[in-house]
Order: C-alpha cells, then structure tokens, then sequence
C-alpha cells in the first residue's frame, strides 16, 4: 500500500479573488478588497470563506456606496470592519483555554502586536522574564497558537486571529498591554511611527500619538506616497480631543499632501471637508481655501465657484496678508467668469497695498506678476511698460519664478491679442540653474519656441472663447499665488 501525502498550502490572492466573485459578485470586488480580504485572512481557505459569508449576510455595509446595478462596492475598510467569523473565534477561544498563564499572556501580546514579532519583543510587551517569556513562547508554537513566521519572528498565523483574541480582552488589560508595546517600538530602528501611534493612542498618551501620527505622515511624504498621508491625518483629524494648534497644522500638513498626491476631484472633497470643519482655526481655514479656491477655478474648471472660495478666503485671511494677497491677485485675473474688469482692478489694487503692508518681496513680485497679466490680457499698453520693471536678477528663486511667470503671461497675451511678432519678441523661460552656473541668479535670455511658429491669432494650440492659449506658465492657475 502506497502513503501519499499531500500538503495544502494557503490560497493565492487570485484563488481569493475567484472566491469572493463567486460569492459577491464581479461588481462588488474591488481590487482593494480582493488583497486585503486575502491579508486579513492570511489565505487560509476556510477563513477566506467564512469572512466573505460575513461580509455577505451583514448589513448595512458601512458607506456602501451603489454601483451600475445598484449594490454596494465593497473595499478595504469593509474587510477591517467585518466582524471576526463564530468558527475561527469558537477555534481561537479553544486553543486559548488550553494554555497556561504566562502563556496566555504571551499570546495576548502577540495579539496587541498584531505583527511579526522578536522573542524579546513578545517578553517585554507580556511582562516576561527573558527565561519565562521563551518557556512561554515554546508552549504557544507547540500549541499551534503561535507560528513562526520569519526567521526569528512570531506572531499568528492571520491577522483574524490576532483579532479574535484581542476582543477577549478586557479594557485595562489592553491599555496596559498597548502601553509596554509602544515603550517596544519606540525602542526599533527606525521607529514604526504609524504602528507607534496606534498603540500610544490605545494607552491614552494623546499627546505621544499626536507626535508620532506627524512623524509618520511626515516619512510618507517624503516617500510622495500622499494616499498614505492622507489617511493618517484625516484619521487623526477625526478624533476629538485634538486641540485647536494641533488640528490647525495636521489640517495644513493634509491639505498640502491632497494638492499634490491626489486627483482634482479627490482633492477636492479633502480639502472641503477641512474648510467645514468649525474646530479649525480661521486662519488655517482660510490658508486651505485659498487653494480649494484656485483648484475649484483652474483644475476643475468651475471658475463662479472658486472666486467664491477665494473671496471668502480673504477674509479668513485678514491677520496674514503674505497669503491674503495672493488670494487677491488670484482675483485680479480677468479668467474668472463673473463680474466687470473693474472689480478685476479693484483687487489688483488691494493685492499690492496687502503685498507692500507685508514687507514679503516675494509676494510683492508675485503681485507685480500678476499686474503685467491683467493689464497686457485686457490690451493695456502699460503692461509693456510694467513688464520691463520685474526683477530679472535676484538670489530668491521664488522672485525669478513670478518674473518668468509674468514675462510667460505677457507672451502668452500677446498671442491671444495677434501681436505674434511681440509675443516672439518677449517669449522667455525659467532655465533651472545648475550649481557653478554664471548665470544662477539671472532669468534666461528669450526661448522663442512655441512661439516661433504662431502666425496670427487663430493659431491657438488650446482653443475656446476664454480658455487660456499658448505659453500657458501660470496664467490664472496655482502658481499666480505661488507658496514659495
């Protein structure tokens, strides 16, 4: 008689993806739910199918939201949400009451961890002597309630294990436990700032999770991974108890990574939901939309909304007129869809007596920018005249940026006016300098490409009544109030 022996590994994410249709429905799997629907279940079969029988039969799902026919999409937050299956609790519950008490412990620091884990690790978080926490980790591998699953590190084989056992805790024993595994992690090089913080949050050092939420939004950006940071801080931006400094600069530090990471109408939800939110500051909540303002008007294209958000954000801005003028000049353009060229000029005016009252050059030079723009897109000659007075020498970079973008605008102008010949004459560029350049500091002589080939006034690479032409350096868009 032949013994065949035949071991059955854990599924693949795309044995758990064929599960999940099967059960769900096409529609409904995303692939962020597909892979953590996979992680949380570690790719055990029968746990992958009793979760997916949870998500199934539990209602409502929270923000489910319809799709074509009319059911609910499901992604990763309902996988962390779902309930823990009865059947991998019932097997948990069994395994735990078998175990003695230092054991237990042990297992329950596994649990609070929640990640791979060194021996030392799981000692110290459990309130282990080194000999006692190593009697006490052999008990729990023999047992099967602990696995190795790296070389020198253990923990449970899926993360619904962990979670099954964490909810047999009890309130005070949590904290504790969570108090002893932030004191573990912060002691890792590097520190694991995101996971540092969940466990300084759960043993109530509010002001440590608030430290360490910053440090950890600060590395994702870094890394220009913007989705991450944004979690991080919408998260801690929806505790209460944040105060009205801290929430004022995560509000700040989110509103930034949105503008760059995420796309317009995505950022545009974020930042929304900070300028409604009546905790924040006013300043911080002007500063916020005055980019909601620009992005609304330029990216998204909706400019009678923007200028609204931008006027509104002069009054929020009224204690800080670096800022406060920008969001003037911004209203200096004459691309937003509503209102006379007067009201235009009116706030050229009140951008350059905000930008002198700041004593800030930079923004003195974004303004004077921004005047060549009005005047020359209007066809007032004495935008020629205002041109020629930008700096064209300045050891600030952000200066020589709103001089490029003015000497662009005013090309672009010409264009759109038929003064090609001009437009040729005065086409210049930013060209980045080099360290050692002779001529860092300077702005480059005239670029004429782009413009070389335009011949008249229908030659618009960008077309539509209203619609900025060619040269397109700034003109109306984010840079018009550059941040420097």
């Amino acid at each position: 008689m032949r013994l065949v022996r035949l071991r059955i590994g854990p599924l693949d994410v795309a044995e758990v993806r064929r599960m999940a249709v099967e059960a769900l429905g096409e529609d409904r799997c995303s692939a962020q739910f597909v892979t953590r629907l996979y992680e949380r279940s570690g790719g055990i079969a029968q746990a992958a199918a009793d979760l997916v029988s949870e998500l199934k039969t539990s209602a409502p799902l929270p923000d489910g939201k319809p799709t074509m026919i009319g059911r609910g999409r499901l992604t990763a937050r309902h996988v962390d949400e779902a309930a823990v299956p009865v059947r991998l609790t019932e097997l948990v519950i069994g395994r735990m009451a078998s175990l003695d008490d230092r054991t237990r412990r042990l297992a329950w620091a596994a649990a609070v961890l929640d990640e791979a884990a060194t021996e030392d690790e799981l000692s110290s978080v459990a309130a282990l002597s080194a000999d006692s926490g190593r009697a006490a980790l052999t008990a729990a591998l023999c047992e099967a309630v602990l696995h190795e699953l790296g070389l020198g590190h253990y923990g449970f084989r899926m993360p619904m294990e962990a979670a099954a056992v964490y909810q047999l805790l009890a309130g005070p024993v949590r904290r504790e436990l969570h108090g002893r595994a932030a004191e573990t992690l912060a002691a890792r090089r590097p520190v694991p700032w995101a996971r540092l913080a969940r466990h300084q949050f759960a043993s109530g050092r509010t002001a440590d999770w608030l430290r360490s939420v910053e440090n950890a939004a600060r590395e994702a950006a870094e890394a220009r991974d913007h989705q991450r940071v944004i979690a991080l801080l919408e998260e801690a931006l929806a505790r209460p108890g944040v105060g009205q400094s801290n929430r004022a600069r995560l509000a700040l530090m989110l509103a930034r990574s949105a503008y760059s990471g995420l796309r317009s109408d995505q950022t545009v939800e974020v930042l929304r939901r900070l300028v409604d939110d009546p905790a924040l500051p006013k300043a911080a909540r002007g500063e916020i939309r005055l980019d909601l303002g620009l992005l609304i008007g330029n990216q998204v294209g909706d400019g009678g909304k923007g200028r609204v958000e931008l006027i509104k954000s002069v009054e929020e801005l009224s204690g800080q007129p670096v800022l406060a003028a920008r969001a003037m000049a911004a209203l200096a353009l004459p691309y937003w869809p509503s209102g006379p060229l007067l009201d235009n000029l009116a706030w050229l005016e009140r951008a350059e007596a905000t930008a002198a009252e700041s004593g800030d050059a930079a923004v003195r030079a974004a303004v004077a920018a921004n005047r060549v723009t009005t005047l020359l897109s209007v066809g007032d000659g004495d935008g020629w005249r205002q041109l020629e007075q930008l700096p064209r020498e300045s050891d600030d970079l952000r200066i020589l940026q709103h001089s490029a973008r003015g000497v662009c605008n005013a090309a672009d102008a010409a264009v759109w006016l038929g003064e090609c010949a001009r437009a040729r004459e005065r086409a210049s560029c930013w060209r980045r300098p080099r360290a050692g350049d002779p001529q860092r500091g300077r702005l480059s002589e005239p670029d004429l490409r782009g413009y070389g080939a335009a011949s008249g006034p229908d030659d618009r690479t960008v077309g539509g009544p209203g619609r900025p032409g060619p040269g397109a350096c700034g003109r109306g868009g984010r840079d018009a109030v550059h941040r420097g």
